[in-house]
């Protein structure tokens, strides 16, 4: 697939590489040193992770990284008394699994009935915030996928 946008992190140093596939779905990194790479591949909502040891920076290493349809998270923020909550900001970040710094963020405002949607979401550990004038702030850690979340 052409135009996928590839990151490669490298797990020792923290070193971000970005390329994009060509129309063979194909892509190169160079001047890695050895060691251990993350990749996340994107295209709209098509996400796919992988990961791949560098042994040296003359061997070439081939990766397969395979995309599939991100999460669609739907939600409804409600107050203490069980009320809706409307134009909440929901604000899911995406943790690294490498260092635990933040990453990609998707947001929405909640409706009238305090209802949200997001779509294009990856699994993984992340940080979610959910931040309304009337009411307190709210941070908390979630695994996605989950079958249900609640905050």
């Amino acid at each position: 697939m052409e135009g996928v946008a590839i990151e490669a992190r490298d797990l020792d140093s923290g070193r971000v590489i970005h390329t994009t596939s060509d129309a063979k779905g194909r892509f190169s990194l160079s001047g890695l040193p050895p060691g251990d790479l993350e990749l996340q591949a994107t295209k709209g909502q098509l996400r796919g992770k992988a990961n791949a040891e560098v042994r040296s920076e003359k061997e070439p290493v081939e990766v397969e990284v395979q995309l599939q349809a991100g999460l669609v998270l739907k939600g409804k923020v409600i107050n203490g008394r069980s009320e809706p909550v409307s134009d909440a900001r929901i604000q899911f970040t995406l943790m690294s699994p490498a260092n635990g710094t933040l990453d990609d963020s998707w947001s929405a405002r909640s409706d009238e009935q305090g209802q949200f949607e997001l779509h294009g979401l990856p699994p993984g550990e992340m940080l979610v915030e959910v931040d309304s004038d009337d009411h307190p702030q709210l941070h908390q850690k979630a695994s996605l996928p989950t079958g249900e979340l609640i905050l």
